[in-house]
């Protein structure tokens, strides 16, 4: 078991975000399946965990349950629904990682799967109130989130073209157009809330696509939402380990004089530093265009190029 374990561990640490979002999908649909198992044979309500985390479309329910909105993307209905999810997302995960750096992957995939999952409800709650009544099933599945990277792909990277089995090379703008109109044609079907997840999660894609060719990225706010639940989740595990170790110390003259070798900055320190800085610079030439940098920033940029 320990072998499997570190191969496991050294497949993860070895892994691109969008790999490891397949990995976690995929790990969290197959407990959830198990646990489902379990209940079934000791005869209890196998779907207490299901209810927990599927997206239901009326108010009531999700008022009570409000983190469906993202839980729902972590589970799946069957090996087919979560088979073709996973593929699409690793196919155009990896494209749209051509062109943008992991932190943008993540946060389209999960805002497109909540915009998804909101239009689901807003359309069935409209329905309601003129008349048309529609059978609200619980949503469940990650399509929404990976349409979201499809779109966003396509209408970024307008020039890329994908080759397809008795098709040949298309653009990646017509394979996106010609899946959106299909779903809208679906919409009159069985699975109409998978498709009206689809739709939403699809248009945010979109957005996201052509506000950052104009500059602008609508994921910021959450990437840095993330990096602060990160730092707290990080310095929080930094102060129990503190409070679990004794603080004594005994300091002598050396320890405490300012030349301490300590407490002077390290070459290393100064170079990732500098990378980081360099890392900034490029994320901005990717968003905006070399012309957006400053002065300042073009020195450390040619200043850098220098010493590669």
């Amino acid at each position: 078991m320990a072998p499997i374990i570190k191969a496991l561990r050294r497949r993860w640490d070895g892994a691109d975000l969008n790999t490891r979002l397949i990995f976690c999908t995929m790990a969290v649909t197959i407990l959830v399946w198990l646990v489902h198992f379990v209940l079934v044979l000791f005869r209890a309500d196998p779907y207490s965990l299901e209810r927990e985390l599927w997206l239901s479309p009326d108010l009531y329910t999700l008022s009570r349950h409000p983190w469906s909105i993202l839980t729902y993307m972590w589970i799946h209905a069957d090996v087919w629904h979560l088979l073709f999810n996973m593929l699409w997302l690793h196919w155009f995960g990896r494209l749209f990682l051509r062109h943008q750096f992991p932190k943008r992957l993540f946060s389209l995939y999960l805002l497109g799967g909540m915009a998804g999952g909101l239009l689901y409800v807003i359309v069935t709650m409209l329905s309601g109130w003129v008349g048309i009544e529609f059978f609200g099933r619980p949503l469940v599945g990650a399509s929404a989130g990976v349409m979201a990277i499809v779109f966003g792909t396509a209408f970024y990277a307008r020039w890329e073209r994908v080759q397809l089995l008795f098709v040949g090379q298309i653009r990646l703008t017509t394979l996106a157009i010609g899946l959106f109109l299909l779903d809208i044609l679906l919409l009159t079907g069985g699975n109409y809330g998978g498709h009206l997840a689809h739709i939403g999660g699809a248009l945010f894609g979109v957005w996201f696509a052509l506000s950052l060719a104009r500059g602008r990225d609508i994921t910021a706010w959450f990437q840095r939402l993330g990096d602060r639940l990160v730092d707290g989740v990080h310095s929080f595990g930094r102060s129990k380990r503190s409070h679990g170790k004794s603080t004594f110390r005994v300091h002598n003259r050396k320890d405490a004089t300012p030349s301490s070798p300590s407490s002077a900055p390290t070459p290393t320190d100064a170079s990732s530093d500098a990378a980081a800085s360099v890392d900034d610079i490029l994320d901005k030439i990717r968003i905006s265009g070399y012309t957006s940098l400053t002065a300042e920033e073009k020195r450390r940029l040619f200043e850098q190029s220098k010493r590669l």
